[in-house]
């Protein structure tokens, strides 16, 4: 019995561990060390000028990350996470965040690098 109470509140557990993907995980990191949480508002203005339909989805907890990450991250930075989540998106069958985060990728792609 004591081991089928332990498995149930493990159940209970790790689904919330197991739901960040490696480039989730990166982002996280990468936010913390640059300290960007602090420009969230300007990241966000940034994203929804760069491409109008993200502030639609600002409210989902990636998006919103990878808009802060894009923002103050350097470019080859946001270019690759952002790559590699969407790719992890569309295999998780998030397809249209995974559609919003190409675009965000493909702006900031188009925009060169800075001169």
């Amino acid at each position: 019995m004591r081991t089928i109470a332990w498995l149930f509140c493990a159940s209970l557990i790790v689904p919330r561990i197991a739901f960040a993907s490696p480039a989730q995980d990166d982002m996280a990191h990468v936010i913390a060390a640059l300290d960007l949480e602090q420009r969230r508002s300007e990241a966000h203005a940034h994203c929804v000028r760069d491409v109008p339909a993200a502030i639609e989805w600002l409210r989902d907890p990636i998006v919103e990350k990878y808009c802060v990450l894009r923002h103050g991250a350097p470019r080859k930075t946001g270019l690759f996470l952002g790559v590699r989540l969407s790719v992890e998106l569309e295999r998780d069958g998030k397809a249209a965040q995974s559609s919003v985060i190409d675009a965000l990728v493909d702006a900031q792609e188009a925009s060169g690098p800075p001169q």
